[in-house]
């Protein structure tokens, strides 16, 4: 599994599974809170900002096994 989709991913053998989320909100927050900070806006401690990620699932990703009855 890895963290951020890629075509990578999609076209690896087996294909990998992977956490995806909007790169595009992300920058937004990342550029208006360093934009926010270089300009003196705020002098709060560094946050944390959450976006929803989706779980992507491919080939790379089976179903458990089956325990052995006894």
């Amino acid at each position: 599994m890895q963290t951020g989709d890629s075509d990578l991913a999609e076209l690896s053998t087996p294909a990998i599974t992977a956490l995806q989320w909007d790169r595009a909100e992300m920058g937004r927050h990342a550029a208006q809170m360093l934009l926010d900070r270089v300009t003196g806006r705020t002098t709060e401690p560094p946050r944390c900002v959450r976006v929803p990620v989706s779980l992507v699932v491919r080939e790379s990703c089976r179903p458990p096994r089956q325990a052995n009855a006894g």
